[in-house]
């Protein structure tokens, strides 16, 4: 939606149907973060994406085509061990479906959230654990 063109926090929300507090949380961190670019009109605050970069990875996995994910996490991670990075982090749910692609393809180690999580669950012996995600991650084979 906000890749078009920049849009009142009234349209995002009827088009969200969220709620008026949540939706506002949602717009100020991402807005901190510099994901969003915020103009103030009046009573009105006009949000728009800050960069074409941020538009294309939101379609890049709205397409939910694999191997173009696999190859961008994988330029992603050779430009990030070029950079001096001694490891890379996944903390989301999202990006575990490139792991088995890119850490053979990278020198340094990925430090994946789930094998962590795992570690804790099998220390306090939990045998059964709920997972909240998106819907690749829901589908997917994330952990078995």
């Amino acid at each position: 939606m906000l890749k078009e063109r920049e849009y009142c926090f009234a349209d995002i929300l009827e088009v969200t149907g969220g709620l008026k507090s949540n939706l506002s949380q949602h717009l100020k961190v991402m807005a901190k973060k510099g994901i969003l670019n915020v103009r103030r009109d009046g009573q009105c605050s006009h949000f728009s994406l800050s960069s074409k970069k941020v538009a294309q990875a939101c379609e890049l996995m709205r397409e939910q085509n694999k191997e173009k994910i696999n190859n961008k996490y994988l330029e992603v991670a050779r430009t990030l061990q070029e950079a001096g990075a001694e490891a890379i982090v996944i903390c989301a749910n999202t990006p575990h479906m490139v792991f088995p692609f890119v850490q053979p393809k990278i020198d340094i180690p990925i430090l994946h959230i789930a094998h962590a999580i795992g570690n804790q669950a099998f220390k306090k012996e939990l045998k059964t654990l709920g997972l909240i995600g998106n819907r690749a991650t829901m589908k997917g084979d994330f952990i078995s």
